[in-house]
């Protein structure tokens, strides 16, 4: 059985989309798994998480995606 060995490191939290844009835009820091945490839109109490991966871009241009989670939430 192979075992495998992760070192994570985390940056944030980042209190707004522009103040982890200008993180991103400054580090160039190639991170590839992100958590987002907040309320969805039209969930009435408990807090929703999403982790996610970016791959071939930047956290924030992956955000950008048409489609991506990150526009459910409020």
């Amino acid at each position: 059985m192979e075992k495998n060995i992760y070192i994570m490191r985390w940056y944030g939290p980042f209190a707004d989309m522009e103040s982890a844009r200008d993180w991103d835009r400054t580090n160039q820091i190639p991170c590839s798994l992100y958590l987002m945490s907040g309320m969805k839109k039209y969930a009435k109490s408990s807090v929703h998480y999403y982790i996610g991966k970016a791959e071939r871009n930047l956290i924030t241009d992956r955000f950008k995606d048409k489609n991506h989670h990150i526009n459910d939430f409020s």
